[in-house]
């Protein structure tokens, strides 16, 4: 039996829709990185980045870790939609 989606998995996709959201995915899937970090490697405005992790963590992609006064994001590997199965599927982000 699966688990109940934390979220509605036509949220999901709208997610993964946005080109910019799907890079931040890329750069914090294999390591964790900071705001700075993720600016620098798309480049792209501080303002846009953060607006977007915002969007990613609520939805639960993202988990953030503080090391000194730096926040840290990486790809929550316990991403609650199990529904849709969106991140079992063999994509590329």
């Amino acid at each position: 039996m699966s688990q109940p989606c934390a979220t509605d998995c036509s949220d999901c996709f709208r997610t993964l829709a946005d080109g910019t959201r799907l890079k931040i995915l890329r750069a914090v899937q294999r390591h964790p990185a900071n705001v700075a970090e993720i600016t620098e490697a798309m480049n792209v405005t501080q303002p846009t980045v953060s607006y977007h992790l915002k969007l990613l963590e609520g939805l639960g992609m993202l988990v953030k870790e503080k090391r000194g006064r730096e926040m840290y994001y990486t790809f929550n590997p316990q991403y609650p939609c199990k529904n849709c199965g969106v991140f079992s599927a063999p994509i590329k982000i």
